[in-house]
């Protein structure tokens, strides 16, 4: 029912907010359909990185379209569920392959070896979520082996590590790396500073929070109340993370700006 209201609203043309959807629609196209040679734009990057967060909701989403399969078709909803399973496991794979292809496009369009270097440890971040995803699928497949569990738990924990430490170091800013190979903490802050230690905090939680079924507190609630609270959890957390991203893209920009106008300045001097 939600998919179809949510199909029936994007598509009514002429409604309140129809100008802001068809910015969106502008921007998923690009994000979408990004090709060798393209400028990626920083409004780009952080769509494909949210449709990330989104990756439980596209495999929801897969759950969805084989129900309704089933039920056109009036068959056992078991007898699809080695096809399901797959399409399961590539809807959840989708959003990271839009990202990777960004960076590798990215990484294509760069001749800085430091930059290269940086796009490619990302393109390793991105990579790290399809262990989880594959194994997991596998193992529903029946490819069972008595260390796969301990297995999709180590790739999960290092996705979750990978993806934690790249927030902070390079997606907020936390800790630079400069080019005379010095780390160097940042030094300005737009937020209070109390908040940035709730953030890294709480970002560290919640990059966990696949760990929750695992969790004896949890035991007791239903699983899909408790797949409802991961995600609101994953939405608060990626609307924390983005604060913080664009606080980092604004400083970066005024460098970039500060740097520029001293070359302007340098070129004039006499």
């Amino acid at each position: 029912i939600f998919y179809l209201i949510f199909t029936i609203l994007y598509c009514i043309p002429y409604i309140p907010g129809y100008e802001l959807r068809n910015s969106s629609n502008k921007l998923f196209k690009l994000v979408i359909s990004i090709s060798k040679g393209s400028n990626i734009s920083f409004s780009e990057v952080l769509l494909a990185d949210a449709l990330t967060s989104l990756s439980k909701v596209f495999k929801d989403f897969g759950v969805t379209i084989i129900a309704i399969y089933a039920h056109i078709r009036g068959v056992n909803i078991e007898s699809l569920h080695e096809f399901g399973m797959i399409l399961i496991a590539l809807l959840a794979s989708y959003p990271f392959i839009i990202r990777i292809r960004q960076c590798y496009v990215q990484f294509e369009a760069s001749s800085d070896p430091i930059s290269r270097s940086a796009i490619l440890c990302n393109i390793i971040k991105y990579a790290s979520a399809f262990p989880p995803i594959w194994l997991a699928a596998a193992a529903s497949l029946g490819y069972f082996h008595p260390n796969l569990p301990s297995i999709v738990a180590v790739m999960a924990t290092l996705n979750s590590l990978i993806s934690f430490s790249w927030d902070i170091i390079m997606d907020w800013g936390m800790i630079s790396y400069t080019r005379d190979k010095k780390y160097i903490i940042r030094q300005r802050f737009l937020w209070p500073l109390p908040t940035y230690f709730f953030a890294i905090i709480i970002n560290l939680i919640l990059r966990f929070s696949w760990i929750a079924n695992r969790l004896p507190f949890f035991e007791q609630l239903n699983s899909s109340h408790l797949v409802l609270m991961v995600e609101i959890a994953e939405i608060f957390r990626r609307s924390m993370w983005n604060l913080y991203r664009i606080e980092w893209e604004v400083l970066v920009q005024q460098d970039r700006l500060g740097s520029d106008k001293d070359d302007e300045y340098d070129k004039l001097a006499p």
